[in-house]
C-alpha cells in the first residue's frame, strides 16, 4: 500500500476520471478503526483497460456504510470525493467541496489517511 497525499491525489482522480462509472466491488472491515473499499474502473494510463484498486481508510472517526450486497446498486456516475483538511481525510460518493457536506454522502469515511494499492481486474472479490 502506498500513501495517498494531496499531490498524489490530483493524479490518481485524472487517471480513473474522478472514479466516475467505476463499480464498488468490496467494502472490508479490517478492525475498529480501518476500512478497505475496492473499486474496479478504468485506468488512462492502460488505454481505458479494467483494473481494480483498494483504497485503505485508517483510524476512521466517523463512516456511513453500505452492505456489500447493495454495493451494486450505488450511482457512481458523479464519481466520489476525496478531501484532505487539517488532520483529516474524508471519502464519499458523489461531488462535495468539504468534510462536513461529504457527511451527506449515502456512503462516506473520515479518517486520519489513506493508502492506495493497484490490483489486477477481478470481478467477483472475496472478502
Amino acid at each position: 500500500m502506498q500513501p495517498l497525499t494531496p499531490k498524489v491525489k490530483q493524479k490518481l482522480l485524472k487517471r480513473f476520471n474522478n472514479f466516475c462509472d467505476s463499480e464498488i466491488r468490496a467494502i472490508t472491515i479490517v478492525d475498529p478503526i480501518t476500512i478497505n473499499i475496492e473499486f474496479s474502473l478504468q485506468d488512462e494510463n492502460r488505454a481505458f483497460d479494467w483494473i481494480n484498486l483498494k483504497l485503505e481508510f485508517s483510524e476512521v472517526s466517523n463512516a456511513t456504510l453500505v452492505d456489500n450486497a447493495k454495493l451494486t446498486m450505488l450511482d457512481m456516475s458523479e464519481g466520489m470525493s476525496l478531501l484532505f483538511e487539517d488532520t483529516k481525510v474524508g471519502f464519499g460518493l458523489g461531488e462535495y467541496d468539504n468534510i462536513s457536506s461529504l457527511q451527506s454522502s449515502q456512503l462516506f469515511f473520515i479518517a486520519s489517511s489513506v493508502k492506495y494499492k493497484e490490483l489486477e481486474f477481478a470481478e467477483n472479490i472475496a472478502n
